[in-house]
């Protein structure tokens, strides 16, 4: 006869193994809930007149979702690139580019192109001049980088007309190029003219991934619990009477 006698040591390593596994599968699950509550919203905008950006815009709104939007309106001068973007295992750059449309500007996601060997090349990249029509999607900003600090140190002004930044801040990009910036971006349609490599994956992609993850943290956390059972069932003392 076996009885359970766990030890202090496989105890507590239980104790903060298991809840950490469990913790995790519900996180992973309600990453998977996120991309697919992003994913309606997306389809939904669809069926959406699209939006015209203008002086009529609200540039205060708290977030566009992905709407089909036009602009009509010049390029400014100055292109940001938004560093380490990694395309076919390949390292680049996203081009964006701020249009002037009646007194708004908008960042326009341009799309992806090569980094250079040196960090002192700068890539073949212009901005057309005169007045253009653009049609895409406007939705939040890249969710990419970090903020090195607050003194703005991950905004590299390379020159006159090229920053290089790690991550899209749009409080610290409005300072430095002194315009009024719409919350949110232009994702260039893909068959649009101006661009660079563009293939935009829709918000919300593969949530059956985390569910596949949430299923793994939740079987481990599953053997961990049979394991500390077992490893504790010890052979009983026998009565000797």
């Amino acid at each position: 006869m076996r009885v359970f006698r766990p030890t202090i040591s496989t105890t507590i390593a239980t104790l903060v193994v298991f809840p950490l596994l469990v913790a995790l599968g519900f996180w992973q699950l309600d990453r998977a809930a996120e991309k697919r509550a992003l994913a309606a919203v997306y389809h939904a905008n669809q069926n959406l007149r699209p939006i015209e950006i203008n002086g009529a815009i609200d540039v205060r709104e708290q977030q566009y979702q992905w709407v089909s939007a036009t602009a009509t309106g010049e390029f400014a001068q100055k292109t940001i690139l938004l560093d380490n973007r990694i395309r076919d295992t390949k390292v680049g750059y996203e081009v964006l580019t701020p249009l002037n449309s009646d007194g708004i500007t908008v960042l326009v996601n341009r799309g992806w192109v090569a980094a250079a060997p040196s960090r002192d090349e700068l890539p073949d990249i212009h901005s057309p001049v005169g007045v253009m029509h653009l049609s895409g999607k406007l939705g939040p900003v890249p969710t990419t980088g970090i903020a090195i600090n607050e003194y703005s140190d991950n905004i590299e002004e390379l020159t006159d007309n090229f920053l290089r930044v790690q991550q899209i801040d749009l409080e610290q990009l409005t300072k430095i190029l002194d315009l009024t910036l719409l919350n949110g971006v232009l994702y260039l349609d893909d068959d649009a003219p101006h661009g660079y490599l563009r293939h935009w994956s829709p918000p919300g992609f593969n949530p059956e991934k985390h569910e596949a993850y949430a299923t793994q943290w939740f079987a481990m956390a599953l053997i961990v619990g049979v394991l500390y059972i077992v490893l504790n069932l010890k052979p009983g003392l026998r009565n000797s009477g």
